[in-house]
């Protein structure tokens, strides 16, 4: 009860006190005034011509520049209740106002007038969990939130899809041990205050560490500024100015003979020439003129952060896709592997069946000229059908292998601009090889050693290019078709589990089911991205298990355990050199037909 009177009391001071204006002295430079807030937390700008203050109880007041109040939103007993309380991190992007929660350790989204948007994240520690986070900057629509309890920054897609995490928890210098608050500028650093090292540490946009400026008293806050930005240090009660060289220029600070100096200096914001300054124990926003200071507009600046946005999905109910393809048209095809049926999937209709009905499929392609090859679980034959079903041939492979149970040892199957067909054989860790009238050739991998294929659980063939995923030592294999050894992207960055790959033209998609998450690498085998997390929301993965890109680039994701396949934007704007096709990069491998063995 005690709690709550002292709450409403707090509600009522605040309304009393953010009513209560001063005259601003536009006329001069430096400190030019300031106005009461009761206990400000935290503050954002549109950059024009609206102020945002969020307070302790959750209570956000809006005011115009000059700190007259225009509407207020938010508090104990609100619409909100639940899920704002503790505003601690704040940030205005697309008219949208985007708040870091420290209690409820979410972000949640308003419209400017208080009206609720969308809530991410919850508790923990997890991917796409925070404790007591306490700030927030977006970035072309890319979350960057300092997970201060987990000591880690977090970066969210536009619409909460989780991409990765950086700088998390240690003593050395490139480590994160307290992110209070973070700026990222145009081309993509990211600058985090580190309370508890005093230090200001900048991250580039893989979230690597560079470097960190001159150490502060006590740094808490963070706002970008024309040419450079602002930093509010609680110790000096001043605000520093650094130029985009790191080098200190000045600072701010409330002098004059009518100013109070700051008793706790918090958030900073700016707008135009305008900086303003929240004072948590003085009760007021102290506002600051610098002529030419004008902030920097990142919405206009081009950006080459990778990002991913959640598109829509396909509820499949009782099914178990396991394998996404595309056919030559930009069709997109499911296997349920629980039924052994190939469906088209549609986004009115969901599914609609495909394929040869005496195929149970364990798994299937398409040939070059638009027809099924379907890798039946029964029989081991490749039964070859147009589309609607009808059987043109059937192929009676002759190196059909059995495991110790009987059961069918191929796992996926991949055919190539020339009809030549691959199968892979997860049991003996090769890829068998066949002509288009299904002649045997011979077999990739086999042996077993470093250099060979383990246990291959996906093939993409592209154009005369194979790709093999061998979940044995997590190890993408890349042939020519005859057979040529292109290149081993060995042992892929923090792949647990792959299961699962797509081909564009200049990346490679890996899902990773142990993750979850897909991650993206260039051809050379550099990390591009990752994104993804568990859970059931959107972005999230239960039970992952193919991959598939559509007709327009975008990456579609069936997740048997969330019985739904989802579909995600990717932007991938920096460029990433690649020799791949480079003749030294080339290692030949002689296939034997007899054996089945390379030499």
């Amino acid at each position: 009860m005690r709690l709550l009177t002292w709450a409403g009391m707090s509600l009522f001071l605040l309304v009393i006190l953010a009513s209560r204006s001063h005259a601003l002295d536009r006329g001069r430079k430096g400190y030019i005034g300031s106005f009461e807030a009761a206990s400000p937390m935290s503050l954002a700008t549109d950059g024009k011509s609206r102020l945002f203050i969020a307070s302790m109880w959750g209570r956000v007041t809006v005011t115009d520049l000059d700190g007259k109040e225009l509407s207020s939103f938010g508090g104990p007993g609100s619409a909100l209740e639940g899920k704002l309380l503790e505003p601690s991190g704040m940030y205005y992007f697309d008219d949208r106002l985007y708040i870091a929660d420290s209690w409820y350790g979410h972000v949640i989204v308003l419209t400017p007038e208080g009206k609720l948007v969308q809530v991410y994240g919850m508790r923990g520690r997890g991917a796409k969990q925070f404790t007591a986070p306490k700030g927030i900057f977006v970035h072309n629509g890319l979350m960057f939130v300092a997970d201060t309890g987990n000591a880690r920054v977090q970066v969210l897609g536009p619409n909460g899809v989780f991409l990765r995490e950086f700088g998390t928890n240690g003593e050395s210098p490139e480590k994160l041990r307290e992110p209070e608050s973070l700026v990222v500028l145009g081309k993509g650093s990211a600058y985090v205050i580190d309370v508890a090292d005093k230090w200001l540490k900048i991250y580039d946009i893989q979230g690597d560490y560079i470097d960190k400026v001159s150490r502060m008293r006590v740094p808490v806050d963070i706002a970008l500024a024309g040419g450079g930005y602002l930093v509010s240090d609680i110790r000096e009660g001043v605000i520093q100015l650094f130029n985009l060289k790191n080098v200190g220029i000045g600072s701010l600070g409330p002098w004059g003979p009518k100013a109070k100096p700051f008793r706790s200096i918090s958030g900073v914001a700016t707008a135009g020439d305008m900086v303003y300054a929240s004072d948590y124990d003085g009760n007021e926003i102290k506002v600051f003129r610098v002529p030419g200071l004008e902030k920097r507009s990142m919405e206009e600046e081009k950006t080459l952060i990778p990002w991913v946005a959640y598109m829509d999905e396909i509820s499949v109910p009782g099914t178990t896709i396991d394998k996404l393809e595309k056919a030559p048209d930009g069709q997109i095809f499911a296997l349920d592997g629980s039924k052994g049926r190939i469906f088209r999937l549609d986004a009115v209709s969901g599914a609609e069946g495909a394929g040869p009905e005496s195929c149970f499929a364990s798994s299937f392609t398409f040939g070059p000229e638009g027809n099924i090859y379907c890798l039946d679980l029964k029989s081991g034959k490749i039964i070859i059908s147009e589309i609607d079903g009808v059987v043109s041939r059937e192929l009676d492979i002759a190196r059909v292998h059995s495991d110790e149970s009987g059961g069918r040892t191929h796992a996926d199957i991949g055919v190539s601009s020339q009809g030549e067909i691959f199968v892979s054989d997860s049991q003996r860790g090769q890829i068998d090889v066949y002509e288009p009238s299904g002649e045997y050739r011979g077999a990739l991998g086999q042996g077993g050693t470093n250099f060979y294929i383990k246990e291959p659980v996906a093939i993409r063939v592209s154009g005369n290019i194979v790709y093999v995923t061998d979940a044995g030592s997590r190890t993408v294999f890349i042939y020519s078709t005859k057979g040529r050894l292109i290149r081993e992207l060995w042992d892929i960055v923090n792949v647990k589990q792959p299961a699962a790959i797509a081909i564009s033209t200049d990346y490679i998609y890996i899902l990773d089911a142990e993750g979850p998450d897909v991650k993206i690498f260039s051809k050379k085998g550099m990390h591009v991205m990752s994104f993804g997390s568990k859970g059931s929301a959107m972005g999230e993965f239960s039970e992952p298990a193919s991959i598939e890109l559509d007709a327009e680039g975008n990456v579609i994701v069936s997740d048997p355990g969330n019985e739904r396949i989802q579909r995600f934007s990717v932007t991938i704007e920096q460029e990433y050199e690649d020799d791949m096709w480079e003749e030294k990069s080339l290692r030949q491998h002689n296939i034997n037909k007899n054996s089945g063995q390379e030499n």
